[in-house]
């Protein structure tokens, strides 16, 4: 990413990245973000050497928690595939978005959870460093959604709690909402 006043949107192919402020395709420098895309149609352990993407003291705050530096990184990467080797990610909406030193990636994640599939929007924010690193991502998803997505399909008697537990942290953050 390179310092503009004006945002970017790229969409990338194998060879051509495309500048959408511009009326014809050009090669644009590659940034770690850009380097990310181009690793993240699949999950089964081809995402943990983008834990080389990032600075040796780079974080990613996730639902779990943040995860610092470059091992840091990987256990996150290395906890993920041991949940759902299945998982996969493909852009959706305005895909990638980048200004400055700052770049935003929307995507739909879809994975296996305990055998169970789903699919759900997620926003990753980008911060890349001096040196061409990552120094910080976030990412937002609806972790409560995900969490009813799953309790609605769970089976038997544990499935029955499970939709409990989950339908009543629905309603109390539904509470006084009108449809």
């Amino acid at each position: 990413m390179t310092a503009t006043s004006e945002t970017v949107t790229i969409q990338i192919t194998p060879s051509v990245m495309t500048d959408h402020n511009s009326a014809r395709p050009h090669r644009v420098p590659a940034s770690p973000v850009m380097s990310w895309e181009g690793r993240s149609s699949s999950h089964p352990r081809a995402g943990l050497d983008r834990a080389q993407l990032f600075a040796e003291d780079g974080d990613w705050r996730v639902g779990p928690g943040t995860f610092t530096g470059k091992d840091g990184v990987r256990r996150l990467f290395e906890w993920d595939v041991s949940l759902s080797p299945t998982l996969t990610s493909q852009e959706e909406g305005v895909g990638i978005v980048a200004k400055g030193t700052v770049g935003f990636r929307a995507h739909r994640v879809e994975q296996t959870a305990e055998g169970i599939p789903i699919s759900y929007p997620c926003l990753s924010v980008f911060e890349v460093n001096e040196a061409g690193k990552i120094q910080h991502v976030r990412s937002y998803y609806d972790k409560l959604g995900i969490m009813h997505n799953i309790a609605s399909k769970y089976p038997g008697v544990k499935g029955w709690f499970f939709r409990k537990m989950v339908n009543t942290l629905v309603a109390q953050g539904e509470k006084g909402l009108k449809r």
